[in-house]
């Protein structure tokens, strides 16, 4: 997980929280912690459920926008906001959620 991100469990409920105040922005910190908790929640044969909340008053504002900058200057590529592969997991969690 991350800094950012913590999953508890209630019951057979996998709860995943993200937190990056002031807006929970989805800086890559927050997707590779995301994506890490719902890796972890799908090998666990004992989560039967799963919740994604963004933790304070909001659930997400969107992309972080220092991320957003970083692609517009030309040092990171626009596939670094959103990574196909942070999409995919999401995707692709098992169906028996």
């Amino acid at each position: 997980m991350s800094e950012t991100v913590n999953v508890t469990r209630r019951g057979e409920v996998a709860v995943i929280t993200f937190d990056n105040p002031p807006v929970n922005a989805l800086s890559r910190q927050v997707q590779e912690g995301i994506q890490s908790s719902l890796r972890a929640a799908a090998e666990d044969p004992e989560v039967r459920a799963l919740v994604i909340i963004g933790g304070g008053r909001s659930f997400s504002a969107g992309a972080d926008i220092g991320e957003i900058e970083k692609v517009t200057s030309g040092q990171r590529p626009v596939e670094g906001l959103l990574p196909l592969g942070f999409l995919l997991t999401v995707e692709d969690c098992p169906n028996r959620w």
